[in-house]
């Protein structure tokens, strides 16, 4: 359990991490000097922690704890996560080599 809280708040901690429209609004409000010509866009995206690279994801994880002696452990306990994750698809096991599973502990909630 330990572990799970650890890696299931490193998104919080980002800097780039937004948490819905609410969120982004307030982030919004604290830019000063907005050039007049910005445009702002913005977009929906689907199944995304399933597109994350296993290299993309150790590495933000890695990066995002900052004591070296629970970095160092969650780097490794990330790593063996995401290389032996076994799924079954009808009557076939496959490794799942790239993103996180969905709906598991260590895809984001």
């Amino acid at each position: 359990m330990y572990f799970i809280s650890v890696v299931s708040n490193c998104p919080f901690s980002m800097h780039s991490f937004i948490q819905d429209t609410t969120d982004f609004l307030r982030k919004l409000k604290s830019i000063d000097n907005i050039p007049a010509i910005t445009i702002l866009a913005t977009m929906d995206v689907t199944s995304l922690y399933t597109n994350i690279t296993h290299a993309d994801g150790l590495q933000t994880i890695c990066n995002a704890t900052l004591d070296e002696t629970v970095s160092r452990g969650t780097c490794q306990l990330t790593n063996f996560v995401l290389t032996h994750n076994y799924f079954k698809f009808e009557a076939d096991l496959h490794l799942q080599t790239s993103g996180t599973a969905m709906g598991t502990r260590m895809a984001p909630q």
